[in-house]
């Protein structure tokens, strides 16, 4: 499940670097980061598994780019994943929903924050 949702995040990115749970010191921003906060694991009826995993993702950006702003580079990155995660369904993934969105300005390394949310359904 992880590595389909890498790989949708990552696609998703136009490019720049998605890590799990910890960004690297010599980080080239923007990028991001997608951290498990937890996995509820069910047994059906059928004897089958299913689960509840719930996600964080963190899109970091400090630089202007191309001429657009640091926070504005952060709007696109966080729209576009907001469209490719939300209601997604693969081979693992049975389906993806977004819970929340917020922003922050980390001073400490002097980057704008979007967080988001999300769970991801899964066999």
């Amino acid at each position: 499940m992880e590595q389909e949702l890498y790989n949708l995040i990552d696609s998703s990115l136009a490019g720049y670097k998605v890590y799990p749970s910890v960004l690297p010191l010599n980080a080239n921003y923007p990028c991001a980061r997608y951290i498990l906060l937890n996995d509820n694991i069910e047994q059906t009826k059928d004897s089958s598994l299913r689960g509840l995993a719930r996600f964080q993702l963190d899109i970091y950006s400090r630089d202007t780019i191309g001429g657009i702003s640091a926070y504005g580079v952060l709007n696109t990155l966080q729209d576009a994943i907001k469209i490719a995660l939300n209601g997604y369904t693969g081979t693992i993934i049975r389906e993806i929903r977004i819970r929340d969105v917020n922003k922050d300005y980390e001073e400490e390394i002097e980057a704008h924050i979007s967080r988001i949310e999300f769970d991801v359904y899964h066999k």
